[in-house]
């Protein structure tokens, strides 16, 4: 738990009196923080994310520099001990919104998202961090590893999927955001623009996964829409065919991955669970019932 006076022993924090330090929603692996404190006798809040892997936190960190268009605006990057072990701190800046979840996105926010993710793609040349892609075939097995008491029926749909997706390439010359879920988008409240938060699997990567993991995570019907955004700022027209087969690869392995994890039985990894693998049986459907192939 981070607490007042360890962080007031940090840098940033040193003459900025902590009022309230308040839990926030986080990843598996990461610890979220709403802190509130005095600067120049005002309370001022920040966002604080406390990462164990330094690596890992200095390419976030440099990543967020990099796309702050897109981001939070970053404060200070430090290093101390909570409940006796080393773990890096990200300070930005606290958005006023709502997750795009909770939001009936527009042609107005498609837009800006088009317009954001196709900076992003381009802007790979002068990324100062290119970590290798995330995303390869060998991800499906590598999920498929850490699923226990698989019914016939998931290794069934496993080994189909699998088969399908087995010619499935990559070019990876894009710089990706990598986990386009709609909790790490934020509308900002005040100028309708978005936020993106979470840059843990930006890297080197295939424009086509970001394209499909946002297609398949929101519940609706922007897939139309948001890819004529894309094709207008791209002045190109997106291969709707690879993209169906980058949205079974996305659902499949965002469906393992909770597989992977269903011991822990939560409302919402069943929800999302469930999400995916019907994701993936529509996609086997849809390519089952048309001419499209790799």
């Amino acid at each position: 738990m981070l607490s007042a006076s360890a962080l007031s022993s940090t840098l940033y924090f040193s003459g900025r009196p902590i009022i309230d330090i308040t839990p926030m929603m986080g990843g598996l692996s990461h610890r979220l923080y709403l802190v509130t404190y005095h600067a120049n006798g005002t309370a001022t809040q920040c966002v604080v994310r406390c990462i164990n892997d330094e690596l890992l936190a200095t390419q976030e960190y440099a990543l967020m520099g990099h796309a702050s268009v897109l981001s939070a605006s970053i404060k200070a990057l430090e290093r101390m001990s909570i409940d006796g072990q080393l773990v890096s701190l990200i300070i930005m800046e606290f958005i006023q919104g709502d997750l795009a979840k909770d939001v009936c996105l527009n042609d107005e926010h498609l837009t800006i998202i088009a317009e954001q993710l196709t900076s992003l793609h381009q802007s790979l040349p002068s990324s100062p961090v290119k970590r290798p892609s995330v995303n390869k075939l060998s991800l499906i097995d590598d999920y498929w590893q850490l699923v226990a008491n698989a019914s016939a029926q998931d290794i069934s749909r496993y080994q189909h999927c699998y088969e399908l997706l087995r010619h499935l390439s990559f070019e990876n010359t894009s710089l990706i955001h990598g986990d386009l879920n709609l909790s790490n988008l934020i509308v900002n409240t005040h100028n309708n623009g978005v936020v993106w938060l979470d840059w843990e699997y930006a890297s080197v990567g295939d424009a086509y996964f970001d394209y499909a993991a946002f297609i398949v995570e929101c519940d609706q019907e922007i897939e139309g829409p948001f890819i004529e955004y894309i094709q207008s700022q791209l002045d190109d027209v997106v291969d709707r065919d690879k993209l169906v087969y980058f949205k079974l690869y996305y659902a499949l392995v965002s469906w393992l991955w909770c597989m992977g994890l269903a011991e822990s039985k939560t409302p919402q990894l069943i929800a999302a669970l469930n999400k995916y693998r019907d994701e993936v049986d529509q996609l086997v459907a849809v390519i089952a019932a048309s001419d499209i192939s790799l």
